[in-house]
């Protein structure tokens, strides 16, 4: 599991979007907004697309930024995912502080 992140002063919004490989890895891109729109700030590769899968890869990034996360809130106000069940079943639960939102 590859994990990289940047840690924005003005966080407020999380955008996910996943791809599949060939292999049916889940690489989850963590956009965040900025003065130039959605900027990349991490990168999430899981071996698939599970709950289990996903809550390995957003704990890997919770230990990651050691809660100091999102200008030390250790986590993002506002979350946009697709519409991948698994995904957000695992950010209700990682992610309780954060409204969550579905992308259409």
């Amino acid at each position: 599991m590859l994990i990289s992140c940047l840690q924005p002063k003005t966080l407020r919004l999380w955008t996910l979007t996943a791809s599949c490989d060939a292999e049916n890895h889940v690489i989850t891109f963590i956009l965040v907004h900025s003065p130039y729109g959605a900027v990349p700030a991490g990168v999430v590769i899981t071996a698939g697309q599970s709950e289990q899968d996903y809550a390995g890869g957003f704990s890997a990034l919770d230990r990651l930024l050691d809660g100091r996360g999102f200008h030390g809130n250790g986590h993002p106000n506002v979350i946009i995912t697709d519409d991948s069940a698994a995904e957000r079943s695992t950010l209700s639960v990682k992610r309780q502080q954060s409204i969550l939102f579905e992308r259409e």
